[in-house]
């Protein structure tokens, strides 16, 4: 057994595979993360070779059609992933790597039985062995079980080995990706299929058993740091890891103590994937992601800097640099006498935790927050609290990110101290105001794992702590702060109504996920092309609409990315109110008074009802062909009448809900009270402004190119309905959508839309898929680029 950090190096002395200590094989979180999206890009690459679509018929013709002279150069070439694999499992046998070995062999089992699973869902029938691995002269098309296998050993090794040796594979694995396409070895659907399972069942085996982590050795630690002039003598990791990052702990030349802190590679991605999670799941307006491990790295020691210029007490840094392998590197001077914050409790008397929170007072004037303040983030030492481990901290952080430092200190000492002596010493440092602005955010949400863990082994309540602080005070607990973004309950309230919609259409048309596959298959992908792209240019003209509903002059991108942004706001909230709620926050931010800003949402979202029952009214009466034809073509047997039913059922019960349950009528009516004269006082307001021109007609546009957008999608699957039908059939629907109580109109609008263009004239199948193409382009896939919208009016305080 070799100890920690030792490196196994070949007869040239290059080195192949990293520690080979068990204390250092770790699950890693990134791990997971790849097995689920391996396996969810299979289950679509399965659906897509079943439908056999004419785009993977052409590819197929091209590579039959290349001259045959090179045809042993590509059988070739599909080898080489096999033949690397196996060189590394003889490589790690000889080296009794058993632990590299057993991943190896686990990862050829998992593979082998995904190869199958997916082969049967393809075909329907289970391959024969001697098929499945091309002993009989043939192999599945779908998947390339040759090279799904070769590529699991390759990556399920990766984490394991150098640096250089993972460059090398990835050639490998491209080589032999193009030579089975070319060779016609799998089908085209099915070579993307036997990289997914490669590294699926790869991602299977090293949570099975761990990885080196892709961690650096202590020789390469010591050499990197030489380089930096410092001399680090006895190197070894310490008991306790941080998430994220490779510490260890040595002596300088002069014997004094050293902590060592080091950016691995495979470290660097697990703590990226934390921060994303905090980022998707907390408000946090400006994570920090870092560009690399080095610059992470540099980022901390930023961070630490500033602190201690300030006269936060803190570590003070020794060096920081990246080795040649680019890990970051920053090396720090412990004090002598630091005791952890649990172990010096019976230490910490009240003058202590005064000159704790004169700390944190310090620390934000710096114009810096801590970000991860915990039991294992806080020293005690020279009489006060000092901080450590700057990872998580925010330079110009958000005042919510200030208040979540406070609270989190509180809980903290309330875990060492005590929960009443927590609170006091709390309600002495900050007075009773800053103690008020800080209660809202002592909940858990704000509070990073280790600390809620340690909450938890203490066996502390947050609301009590909330209580307890608002009782000293001399206040009432008040309502929280909502800082996380996507709950539990929001997400699996979404996918029940997405189940929920999608269980309706399919039981009233006996319609599924096979005749929409079947569908694009033969649909024209350029109309397709065409509906997104016409599907987001409404965008454009609901900002004009927005820049009309209020007197002040606003800048038009920012309002065009907060349109962008209600998009991903709609998939939690009915459109109606995501819209409200960010447009008044972003008209606040604005300077626009909060009287205003709700007015100005207000008209916005009623002039866009108003145009919409407008406009409706003037095809019904002036538009004999919509009309007409509509009538011509209802069905009310069948699965039309089914369908129709059930809509008319959802809308009778959301009407008798407003009705009969009071608990919705009277905030109902309170709202239309109190609203209805605002609108009338903020429209006087936009006369003789140029500011009607832009409300009025920035609605009249976005819906004529919404309904654009359907004759694109419609026209995609063989249909030529007049445009009138179609604006008639999408303001019909849109308006019918907005007053059922439902999110974003999920199932509701699909189905509306299907009555719609089946009364129209189009097959069911057709409309179906004509359908679900137009709420992909206009509701389903906006969210995506409008997180991205939302994150950058957080960044520009514009949220």
């Amino acid at each position: 057994m070799t100890s920690a950090g030792v490196e196994r190096r070949d007869l040239t002395g290059r080195r192949i595979f990293l520690d080979s200590s068990p204390a250092f094989r770790a699950r890693r979180a990134t791990d997971g993360l790849l097995l689920a999206w391996s396996l969810l890009g299979t289950g679509l690459l399965v659906l897509l070779e079943r439908a056999q679509p004419a785009a993977e018929q052409a590819l197929t013709g091209v590579f039959a059609a290349l001259p045959g002279w090179f045809a042993s150069g590509w059988q070739l070439l599909a080898d080489v992933p096999a033949v690397w694999a196996l060189l590394l499992i003889v490589v790690a046998l000889l080296q009794s790597r058993a632990a590299v070995v057993w991943s190896a062999l686990v990862a050829i089992v998992c593979a082998v039985l995904l190869s199958l699973v997916a082969a049967w869902l393809v075909t329907g029938n289970w391959p024969a062995v001697e098929h499945l691995f091309g002993l009989s002269g043939q192999q599945p098309a779908f998947p390339g079980v040759r090279l799904g296998i070769s590529i699991a050993v390759i990556v399920a090794m990766s984490a394991d080995i150098a640096v250089p040796l993972r460059r090398i594979a990835l050639w490998m694995i491209g080589l032999g990706a193009v030579g089975t396409l070319v060779a016609a070895l799998a089908s085209p659907f099915g070579t993307v299929a036997a990289l997914l399972v490669g590294c699926a069942a790869a991602a299977c085996s090293r949570l099975a058993f761990g990885t080196a982590a892709g961690l650096p050795s202590t020789t390469e630690i010591a050499a990197a740091l030489s380089a930096f002039g410092v001399t680090v003598d006895g190197l070894t990791p310490v008991a306790r890891q941080p998430t994220g990052v490779f510490a260890l702990e040595g002596l300088d030349a002069e014997g004094g103590s050293l902590l060592v802190r080091v950016y691995g590679r495979d470290a660097y991605d697990n703590q990226l994937l934390a921060r994303a999670w905090r980022v998707v799941f907390y408000r946090e307006t400006r994570p920090s992601f870092g560009g690399s491990r080095a610059g992470a790295v540099e980022r901390e020691a930023l961070a630490t800097f500033i602190a201690q210029d300030a006269g936060v007490p803190t570590w003070p840094v020794v060096a920081v640099g990246r080795s040649r392998d680019d890990d970051g590197v920053l090396v720090l001077r412990p004090s002598p006498g630091d005791q952890p914050l649990e172990e010096a409790a019976a230490d910490l008397g009240d003058a202590v935790l005064a000159a704790g929170w004169q700390t944190l007072h310090l620390l934000h004037g710096a114009n810096c927050v801590h970000g991860a303040i915990d039991p294992t983030t806080i020293l005690v030492g020279d009489g006060t609290l000092k901080l450590i481990d700057w990872t998580s901290a925010a330079l110009t952080p958000t005042d919510d990110q200030r208040l979540a430092d406070r609270a989190a200190l509180i809980a903290a000492l309330a875990c060492t101290v005590g929960a009443e002596r927590a609170v006091a010493s709390a309600a002495a440092a900050l007075g009773p105001a800053e103690s008020i602005r800080t209660l809202p955010y002592l909940q858990t949400a704000a509070f990073d794992a280790e600390l809620r863990s340690a909450l938890k082994l203490h066996e502390i309540e947050v609301d009590d702590l909330r209580e307890l602080l608002a009782r000293q005070i001399g206040e009432e607990p008040p309502t929280l702060v909502q800082l996380r973004r996507v709950t539990w309950g929001s997400a699996i309230q979404l996918a029940l109504l997405v189940l929920a919609g999608a269980a309706l259409i399919g039981w009233v048309t006996n319609l599924d996920l096979s005749t929409l596959v079947n569908e694009w298959r033969d649909a024209s992908w350029g109309w397709i092309a065409a509906g997104f792209v016409l599907s987001q240019v409404p965008r454009f003209t609901q900002a004009l609409t927005t820049l009309g509903s209020v007197p002040a002059v606003l800048p038009y991108l920012p309002v065009y990315m907060m349109q962008l942004a209600t998009g991903f706001m709609n998939l939690a909230l009915p459109s109606a109110v995501a819209r409200m709620a960010v447009d008044i926050r972003f008209f606040q931010r604005l300077g626009i008074p909060p009287a205003a800003a709700v007015t100005a949402s207000v008209i916005d979202s009623f002039v866009g009802n108003v145009i919409q029952i407008i406009m409706l009214l003037t095809l019904v009466l002036f538009s004999q062909t919509a009309s007409l034809d509509l009538d011509a073509n209802l069905q009310t047997s069948g699965p039309d009448g089914r369908l129709i039913g059930a809509l008319l059922l959802v809308f009778a019960v959301g009407i008798a809900a407003v009705f009969l349950l009071g608990r919705i009528r009277r905030p109902l009516l309170e709202r239309v009270r109190v609203w209805w004269p605002q609108i009338r006082e903020g429209i006087r307001g936009l006369r003789g402004s140029g500011k009607l021109v832009r409300l009025f007609g920035g609605s009249i546009t976005t819906e004529l190119l919404f309904a654009l957008a359907l004759v694109a999608c419609t026209r995609a699957f063989g249909a030529h309905l007049p445009y009138a039908e179609l604006l008639l059939i999408n303001l019909s629907v849109s308006l019918f959508a907005s007053l059922i109580p439902v999110p974003g109109g999920i199932g509701v609008t699909e189905g509306a839309l299907m009555v719609g263009l089946t009364s129209a004239g189009m097959g069911q199948e057709a409309a179906f898929a004509s359908v679900i193409t137009y709420r992909l382009s206009t509701f389903y896939l906006p969210p995506t680029w409008g997180w991205f919208a939302l994150q950058w009016l957080r960044r520009h305080s514009y949220l």
